[in-house]
C-alpha cells in the first residue's frame, strides 16, 4: 500500500476553508492517496472570534497547533497548498518548524523585502477590496471580490459562487479589526533569509491583484520552481482548478 499524502489547504486575506469552493473535491478526485485537510488563520472560519496577531511567533504557533493535532491521528507525508497571504504565513511557518512539512505549493504570494507595495497589492484594486466590508449586501461584496480575483468565470458561475460565499460570510464573518490586522502583518512581513524547504511557486501572468513577478522573485530567492498560468486571475483554484491540480500532482 502506498503512503498517504496529507495535503493541508490554507487560504489568504479574509478567507477561510469554504473559499476553496470545489477545489478540494477536484484535488481529492485526482488521487486516492491524498487526504485533504484545512488549516485556518486566526480570525477566519471557525476561529472567527480569535484575534489575528501582529507578531509572527504566535501566528506560526497557531498554525502548528493545528498541524500537530492532525499528525496525531494521520500517518504519511505532509504537504501545504496555500495562496496569497497564506503563502507569506506558510514561509514563516517553515522557517520556525523546518521539519514539519515535506513540500509546499505557494500560489500568487509576495514579500515586502522583494517586491514594492504597488506590485504586492496593485493600486487600482485597493479601492474595491477596501470597500467590501462596508457593503450592506454580502452578495454584492462577494461579486466585487470575484470580479477582482477571477478572470475566467462566466456570469452564471460568478452568481453561484458569490451566493455561496455570501452565506459563508454571514455564518463566520471576519471582523474589520482582523482584516486590518491581516493587512498590516502582510505589509510588514518579509521573507525568511534562508529556508530548508521543498517549495514550488505558482502564479498567473494575468493576476490583477498581485503582480506575478512577486512569485518569480520568491522562487528565485529560494531556487525553487515556478509555474505560470497565462490567463487565470489571482484565485487560480477557482479560475482553473484542473490546471492547478495537475501542477500539484506533478510536484508532490
Amino acid at each position: 500500500m502506498s503512503e498517504k499524502k496529507n495535503i493541508l489547504l490554507l487560504r489568504g486575506l479574509t478567507r477561510e476553508k469554504a473559499h476553496w469552493y470545489d477545489f478540494p473535491e477536484k484535488l481529492q478526485a485526482e488521487n486516492d492517496e491524498y487526504r485533504i485537510f484545512h488549516l485556518e488563520l486566526p480570525g477566519a472560519g471557525k476561529y472567527s472570534n480569535v484575534e489575528f496577531p501582529l507578531k509572527t511567533k504566535p501566528l506560526v504557533n497557531f498554525l502548528n497547533s493545528q498541524v500537530e493535532k492532525l499528525k496525531k491521528d494521520n500517518s504519511g507525508s505532509w504537504h501545504i497548498v496555500t495562496i496569497s497571504l497564506g503563502g507569506m504565513v506558510a514561509l514563516r511557518y517553515l522557517e520556525a518548524f523546518p521539519n514539519a512539512i515535506d513540500s509546499t505549493v505557494i500560489i500568487n504570494s509576495s514579500a515586502r523585502d522583494l517586491s514594492p507595495i504597488h506590485h504586492r497589492m496593485q493600486l487600482k484594486i485597493w479601492k474595491d477590496i477596501l470597500s467590501v466590508p462596508f457593503k450592506r449586501n454580502a452578495n454584492d461584496g462577494e461579486k466585487l471580490i470575484l470580479g477582482v480575483v477571477t478572470n475566467l468565470l462566466n456570469e452564471d458561475k460568478i452568481q453561484e459562487v458569490s451566493s455561496y460565499f455570501a452565506r459563508v460570510k454571514n455564518e463566520n464573518p471576519m471582523s474589520l479589526k482582523n482584516m486590518i490586522k491581516q493587512l498590516v502583518w502582510a505589509a510588514k512581513n518579509s521573507s525568511p533569509k534562508k529556508l530548508n524547504a521543498n517549495l514550488f511557486f505558482i502564479a498567473s501572468k494575468a493576476d490583477r491583484m498581485v503582480d506575478f513577478n512577486c512569485s518569480k522573485k520568491l522562487a528565485d530567492k529560494y531556487k525553487a520552481s515556478l509555474e505560470l498560468h497565462s490567463s487565470a486571475g489571482h484565485d487560480i483554484p477557482l479560475d482553473d482548478g484542473p490546471w492547478l491540480v495537475s501542477k500539484i500532482k506533478n510536484f508532490i
